[in-house]
This record gives structure tokens, C-alpha cells and sequence, in this order.
């Protein structure tokens, strides 16, 4: 079970970074890729389901995020865009429920500003463009063997957040 584990979070790591993760530079959107919109109606996140170390040691570090954003004309839902506006990920201690992520307070939180976001575009074969991260929690180590995580996006005047996604914190041994 614990290999399968490992060949999963490395196939979701190594589909994350196919897709572009930190290859352009800051500021700079990839040739091909949609001009960017600050009016977004959805966000999608999907989270590598366990924590993987990026420093190398057998203890977890760090998870990948894959992050897409929709708008919608008339029902029908376009495909995914690129975004203006600030991006924050938001890490929480434990398994929330979206009604206890309401009052919780995050353990850690990554802000992405809009000249950032460029650097974290990817194309997906299967969802399109979209950003792609290895989010690292440095000296804010959850205590709990599951992380919830969301997205929040401010642009064109609104702000609007992810369902959560949970990640499973074990050592990888």
C-alpha cells in the first residue's frame, strides 16, 4: 500500500510539473496561452492526495496544486482561463468541513499577486490552462495527519474560493 501511495503523489507531482509549474519567467505568459480575465464564476483545485517532501528527508514538506479557473456565459461553462487578480492558497490543520472552514484560521497561507501568476501557468492535457504549484509549508508543520486546503481568487471586484481538498501528512517511510 505505501509504494502504491508513492506512485501516486509522484505520477500527481509529475503531471502537475508537466504542465508548466515555475518554467516561465516571473511575469511573462507562455505563447498560445488565453489573455487573462479578472472575472472568474469557478475555481478548481485538485491537490496531490498525500504530502511529499521536497527537501528530500522522509518527513512531508510540501503538495502539489493544480488550479483552474471557469467562467460561465449563459449556463454553458467555457473551458478554463487565466487569471488577473491574486491568488491565495490557503492551508489548514486537519480535515475541515467547509461549515468549520468558516471560522477556522489557516496554518499557513501562499499569495500569489497578479505579476506572479504568469510563472505558474500550465497546460493540462485533460482540464487546459491553468497554474500549477509545489506549495511548500516551511516552519508551519501541521500536527495532524491531514491538511485541508482551498483557494481563494480577488478579481474584478469579487472573490471567490474552491471547494476544499484534503491532503493526507505522513512520514514517508
Amino acid at each position: 500500500m505505501a509504494m502504491r501511495n508513492l506512485f501516486i503523489v509522484a505520477g500527481v507531482a509529475a503531471m502537475l510539473a508537466a504542465g508548466g509549474c515555475g518554467d516561465q519567467p516571473a511575469g511573462v505568459t507562455p505563447a498560445g496561452a488565453p489573455t487573462p480575465v479578472q472575472a472568474v464564476d469557478e475555481v478548481m483545485l485538485i491537490t496531490s492526495p498525500a504530502a511529499i517532501s521536497a527537501d528530500g528527508t522522509a518527513r512531508p514538506d510540501s503538495f502539489t496544486a493544480g488550479v483552474w479557473f471557469f467562467s460561465n456565459s449563459r449556463g454553458a461553462k467555457l473551458p478554463p482561463t487565466l487569471v488577473r487578480g491574486r491568488v491565495e492558497i490557503l492551508m489548514y490543520d486537519g480535515a475541515l468541513s467547509a461549515n468549520a472552514l468558516r471560522t477556522a484560521t489557516p496554518l499557513h497561507v501562499w499569495e500569489f499577486p497578479d505579476d506572479q501568476l504568469p510563472q505558474y501557468v500550465g497546460k493540462h492535457r485533460y482540464y487546459g490552462w491553468g497554474y500549477n504549484f509545489l506549495l511548500s509549508w516551511g516552519n508551519d508543520v501541521p500536527t495532524q495527519d491531514r491538511i485541508t486546503v482551498i483557494v481563494r481568487f480577488t478579481g474584478g471586484g469579487r472573490t471567490i474560493e474552491s471547494k476544499p481538498s484534503t491532503v493526507t501528512v505522513r512520514d514517508l517511510k
